[in-house]
């Protein structure tokens, strides 16, 4: 040991022990695990809210300008059919919406949702050039599914999304989805 590390008080230090290298390999890859998880079947969501808005059905934002929170959406029946059509224009419109501007998908999520979904923007902020293959309309369920493909930081994926839609006016927003790699 060096006299300038003596007076600092430094001492060289061993090896790490065995045991410790294992279990921070084995806590790096569970959280990497978890990441990957999260990323995939955790949903898109941020905290970073920028204000609601919601598509018409045709696939335009609402001209209304009311934001979610001034009308808490449910999930009861409307008592006005829903054409299949329309939740199809939907899950095109919020695709195009969501990858060209993930702030924008965002506020087409209901409040509870987007608590749900931390890390939405980083998701789709990776997410480019979506295009859809199918699309099909549950009006029976306010759900759409649609498979599509697209770019995930330059890495070709095709997925199977079911979004579970709530009817605010003429209008709808995301309540829940889930994914699977198709």
């Amino acid at each position: 040991m060096t006299e300038a590390r003596r007076r600092a008080g430094a001492e060289p230090q061993g090896r790490p022990r065995v045991s410790g290298l294992v279990l921070t390999a084995v806590g790096v890859l569970c959280f990497g695990l978890l990441g990957a998880y999260l990323m995939f079947f955790g949903g898109p969501g941020s905290d970073d809210s920028t204000g609601d808005r919601s598509v018409a059905e045709g696939g335009a934002p609402a001209a209304d300008g009311k934001g979610a929170a001034e009308e808490k959406p449910t999930a009861t029946a409307s008592a006005e059919p829903v054409d299949d059509k329309a939740l199809e224009r939907f899950a095109r419109a919020y695709v195009r919406i969501a990858s060209r501007n993930p702030k924008r998908g965002l506020a087409l999520l209901t409040a509870d949702y987007r608590g749900a979904s931390p890390r939405y923007l980083e998701v789709w902020s990776r997410i480019s050039d979506p295009r859809i293959l199918e699309v099909e309309g549950d009006p029976d369920t306010l759900s759409v599914t649609y498979t599509y493909t697209y770019s995930y930081s330059g890495r070709p994926r095709t997925e199977e999304v079911t979004l579970r839609l709530v009817k605010r006016g003429d209008s709808f927003l995301i309540a829940g989805g889930k994914a699977r790699p198709h």
